[in-house]
């Protein structure tokens, strides 16, 4: 039998021990010598996966532990291989420059991030449940193999409400679905199944493509929670779908949902396998939990609303959408809010979380791009802030841009990305002054003030 190939020492000594010797298929000596006899060992693992489709609990926990090792050992050695490359390239440029070592580890993060170190797979795929479909003969409520409702599915307030309260496993002992209230995290779309995981699912959402910017209040629907056990971490990113917090006040009565027990809704302040719950509610103020629980507890049903029991319809200001946003810029420092009102954009600042104010401006954006005045039907935009921050007869700034959907994620992300500890805005260099005829020198030197934090709560 030929001797098997090893990483060098130096290499070596980075990796966990390796139990299982990687040799070929046809050097290893099987103890079941059927798996031998094949000559793809592809086919033995394709019978076991649809004739045992649940493995033996101690076989699962050591194809986990083997898995783990490999990961480990993988990123040890690329971080080998990094230190090396480093430091050939330290002791080339001794003479020269020192090297510039940038303090952004925000990529490098992104990609050393493994979830399956963390968590486990999905369990099996849950049964399509719900109204059946003439046409098809289908169920409504159809899932992919990672516990998510296909993701190409739409659906009315109706389908929505069918969902949340005839769910199968709404009045079991475990607690059945939760909402949780959560911020859209960023750096994340690499932990989605894919690429439409994370859009809404109303099918009459006002955001273009049904978007979730990062940074604004969603809702998700986790049906996985609760089937967690001591040891069996799932995914928090798979849940069945996530929809706009704007969307949920918007087409359904949130405050009457938010009163029943059985529907679980809550706001997000997990602390997550993974370290830091990017998504939680509670990310940059810890007030929010404040806000979302006094909001569960004391909002009216709609139903019930003074005076004649109907939701009012300037109604934005009494969501629990609003208050987030007003908290999250009340707790600002000033300096933030400079910084939107130098970009003169359609940042949250001016839509206060109302995406019907929101896409009203994209469109009004659009048509001063092409050229074209805003009709009059622009101006009728819901409450609050439906003005723009520019002044009349004043064109608004112009800031390149590849594509209006860029255009359309920096105004959501700026938000997100000013509360990085390591952010600073741009400072605007003021234009040279001419030198006076008395011959004096110098000037005076501009002094960006920093603000206190602006009061918090209402």
């Amino acid at each position: 039998m030929p001797k098997p190939e090893y990483p060098d020492p130096e290499e070596l000594a980075f990796s966990p021990r390796n139990p299982y010797p990687e040799l070929s298929h046809s050097e290893y000596r099987y103890r079941n010598t059927i798996l031998g006899d094949f000559d793809d060992p592809a086919t033995p693992l394709q019978v076991i996966d649809q004739h045992s489709p649940l493995l033996a609990e101690e076989v699962t926990r050591r194809l986990r532990q083997e898995l783990n090792r490999q990961e480990q050992f993988k990123e040890n050695r690329e971080d080998y291989r990094v230190g090396q490359i480093r430091r050939k390239s330290m002791r080339k440029q001794s003479d020269a420059k020192p090297m510039k070592v940038t303090k952004n580890k925000r990529q490098d993060n992104i990609k050393k991030l493994n979830p399956r170190r963390f968590y486990t797979e999905a369990p099996p795929t849950p049964r399509n449940w719900g109204s059946i479909n003439p046409a098809t003969g289908d169920h409504l409520f159809r899932y992919t193999p990672y516990g998510e409702l296909l993701p190409q599915d739409r659906f009315t307030p109706e389908q929505i409400i069918e969902f949340i309260g005839n769910h199968p496993k709404r009045c079991q002992p475990d607690g059945g679905m939760i909402l949780w209230l959560q911020l859209t995290p960023s750096d994340s779309s690499n932990r989605y199944p894919t690429k439409n995981s994370d859009k809404c699912r109303f099918v009459n959402c006002p955001v273009p493509h049904h978007t979730i910017h990062k940074g604004a209040p969603r809702v998700a629907f986790d049906e996985l929670h609760n089937q967690q056990k001591p040891g069996v971490n799932y995914d928090p990113f798979h849940c069945a779908m996530y929809t706009h917090l704007f969307c949920f006040e918007k087409f359904l009565n949130f405050p009457h949902i938010c009163k029943n027990p059985l529907n679980n809704v809550r706001p997000d302040t997990r602390e997550l396998a993974e370290g830091r719950n990017r998504m939680a509610l509670t990310r940059d103020h810890a007030s929010m939990k404040t806000i979302a629980e006094k909001y569960i507890q004391e909002s009216v049903d709609w139903d019930e609303y003074p005076p004649n029991g109907n939701r009012p319809e300037e109604y934005h200001e009494l969501t629990l959408t609003y208050r987030i946003i007003r908290e999250h810029i009340g707790n600002q420092y000033q300096r933030f809010q400079i910084v939107r009102e130098q970009r003169n954009g359609n940042s949250i600042d001016v839509h206060f979380g109302n995406l019907d104010v929101y896409a009203a401006n994209e469109k009004v954006k659009v048509r001063r791009k092409n050229g074209r005045r805003p009709s009059s039907s622009d101006s009728s935009k819901p409450s609050p802030s439906s003005a723009t921050k520019t002044p009349a007869g004043k064109p608004p700034s112009k800031r390149k841009r590849s594509s209006q959907s860029k255009g359309e994620e920096e105004d959501f992300t700026l938000d997100d990305r000013i509360l990085d500890a390591d952010y600073t805005p741009r400072r605007r260099s003021s234009p040279k002054r001419r030198k006076r005829s008395s011959g004096v020198k110098g000037g005076l030197l501009g002094v960006l003030q920093r603000y206190p934090a602006g009061p918090g709560g209402f």
